[in-house]
């Protein structure tokens, strides 16, 4: 996987070529998910849903014009009402009524009322009175006769209720009469034998007449002490009718003392007279209150009504809930492809390997050569890829291979020297042996005098390849062993010579790092205009990096979707910066799949056009 940070910035177009080259990937997941889904859905049993529309009323219904008693302390919430509509009580009695005992689908059921409750669900909308009872089931008549006769029996259990509780108000107003009755009475007695204790008639008005006599005897006071203070002047103290009007003042004294004890005395008498006058009043009002309330409650108890209304009625369903194949078709459908779509992000976000032109320059820096698309569609299984460019000249490979000699020519300038090209990879079954015998082939049919040297002395293929069976080769003319005329063989190809490996040694870096191999390539120079390496893969053996700097420069055959970037980058830092890299090939493209096929045919057009 490449770091995020290292991702190269992706157009539209590789967003659409990244879903496209595994399109089959797409079809095979988008049928696989859909095709399980439509069975799903077709196989499944029907089950089917209809609802009754309920309004459940925020108050209590009135009757004879006051409002109803039977619930004045707390009438019922909505949400103890939704409890009621699907509670066992109201399932119960559905399940008598219809005689679902019997019903097939209930008969072997251990807890029928428990089933029922399971069909049936309930949806209240916020700040509405308005309720749907809905109920599930496979038979449209059966689940609508359930839901209309639920609703019918849910009206009769909240009457009932009211009922229930109608007939407990009466009672307890009963109760509550006789009690404030007997206090009533209680109080009555406490007061009659206040007024009979006290020998009262009638409780006076002891306020103005009272307060009058009081003043009256007060001026009569106040005359005497005036008096009596003149007289003592006049007369003196110890006169006789001193002592008269002494006697006078006294008397008021006494009278005027009377009087304020008797006002008194009225006064609390008059008090308690009035608290229990008061409370004979009072337990008189309640009881006359209570007869009142008795006299309704009894009168509603007759005439009860539910504030629950059905508006509208079930009625039995033409479609099933479940399954709906067409939606259930279209959002697996939907699903699958999303799904499918990530799925290849995802793989292209996992894969590190390179798989276009982009790929190649943005992550290995190295200049693009071409592309090499697979050959397996441009020949047969009789005849080996490697000659493809010379059997099958007009396929799209062999034009893939022209381009790419075009490309190698002209990534030098005119005036440098480009006779020995090497070609390598990373690993091996890259397809090195596959581009440097076709590019061999290419450069010969350019009537150029071409070398093809298999370098890669360890597992070098050359020899198979072109059939030939020859103890001479570039080990042995290494070695000594050899003439360069001898280590050299002819092909059935037209300006093109192929020095074979030779036989196997244990040591092949030494004989590459000797001067020998430096005379072999001067020879070279001299006798062929170009001179083409098979070189071993860079991975695992020294060959090549010894070979680099001895060759004018290096193609380097990249895979296409199979060699990791980590690799190709490590190879970069074994190679150095010395070794002369012409560029990159990108090989084994499938022009069905890629986004390369329009490029390849029209280029095998043009050439047969030539």
């Amino acid at each position: 996987m490449i770091p995020p940070s290292d991702l190269r910035e992706l157009t539209v177009k590789d967003y659409f070529d990244i879903v496209l080259k595994r399109i089959w990937i797409v079809i095979l997941i988008v049928v696989v998910i859909t095709g399980f889904i439509a069975f799903k859905s077709f196989s499944t049993p029907k089950i089917y849903q209809t609802q009754v529309k309920l309004y459940i009323g925020k108050t209590t219904p009135r009757v004879s014009g006051k409002e109803d008693i039977i619930y004045k302390g707390s009438p019922p919430t909505k949400e103890e009402m939704l409890n009621l509509l699907k509670s066992r009580v109201v399932a119960e009695r559905v399940v008598k009524i219809l005689n679902l005992l019997s019903d097939e689908e209930f008969i072997d059921v251990k807890d029928p009322a428990a089933k029922l409750i399971g069909m049936v669900s309930i949806d209240s909308p916020k700040d509405t009175n308005v309720v749907f009872l809905k109920v599930t089931g496979k038979s449209p008549l059966k689940i609508t006769k359930i839901a209309n006769t639920w609703a019918e029996e849910f009206i009769k259990v909240d009457i009932d209720n009211r009922a229930s509780a109608a007939k407990y108000g009466v009672s307890w107003l009963k109760e509550q009469i006789n009690e404030t009755l007997k206090k009533l009475e209680d109080e009555e007695k406490k007061l009659n034998d206040f007024l009979k204790e006290n020998r009262i008639v009638a409780i006076p008005d002891i306020g103005e007449q009272k307060e009058a006599l009081l003043e009256k005897l007060k001026n009569q006071k106040s005359d005497l002490e005036k008096q009596i203070l003149e007289a003592s002047k006049k007369y003196g103290e110890m006169h006789p009718k001193m002592d008269s009007l002494r006697a006078q003042l006294e008397a008021i004294e006494q009278k005027l003392k009377e009087e304020q004890d008797l006002i008194y005395s009225l006064q609390e008498k008059s008090l308690q007279y009035k608290i229990l006058r008061r409370n004979v009043d009072t337990l008189k009002s309640m009881y006359n209150d209570l007869l009142v309330r008795l006299k309704d409650l009894e009168m509603s108890k007759e005439t009860i009504i539910s504030n629950i209304q059905i508006l509208d009625k079930a009625t039995p369903p033409s479609k099933p809930i479940i399954p709906q194949p067409s939606k259930d078709i279209t959002k697996a459908l939907i699903f699958s492809v999303v799904f499918a779509i990530s799925f290849c992000y995802f793989l292209e976000y996992i894969d590190s390997t390179l798989k276009t032109s982009e790929d190649v320059e943005f992550y290995t820096k190295m200049p693009f050569l071409g592309y090499i698309p697979s050959a397996k569609r441009d020949i047969r299984r009789s005849e080996k890829k490697e000659f493809i460019s010379w059997i099958k000249p007009y396929s799209h490979t062999s034009e893939a291979f022209r381009n790419l000699r075009v490309s190698i020519l002209f990534s030098f300038p005119a005036d440098t020297s480009l006779k020995t090209i090497m070609i390598t990879s990373s690993i091996a079954k890259e397809g090195k042996s596959f581009v440097s015998t076709n590019l061999a082939i290419t450069f010969a049919q350019a009537k150029e005098e071409t070398l093809l040297i298999d370098a890669d002395m360890r597992k070098g293929r050359l020899e198979e390849i072109f059939d030939i069976k020859t103890k001479n080769g570039l080990s042995s003319l290494l070695a000594g062993m050899c003439s360069f005329d001898e280590a050299i063989t002819t092909t059935p190809i037209t300006n093109l010579y192929l020095m074979p490996r030779g036989p196997a040694t244990p040591n092949p870096a030494e004989l590459l790092s000797t001067q020998q191999i430096i005379n072999v390539f001067e020879e070279a120079k001299k006798r062929f205009k170009r001179i083409i390496l098979d070189a071993p893969p860079v991975m695992g053996v020294s060959d090549t990096v010894i070979l680099g700097d001895k060759v004018d420069g290096i193609v380097f055959v990249i895979k296409s979707a199979s060699t990791p970037l980590n690799i190709i980058n490590e190879v970069r830092k074994i190679l150095g910066k010395k070794i002369k890299i012409i560029g990159a090939v990108l090989n084994n493209i499938y022009v069905e799949r890629d986004k390369y096929y329009s490029y390849y045919h029209y280029y095998h057009y043009s050439f047969k056009e030539k």
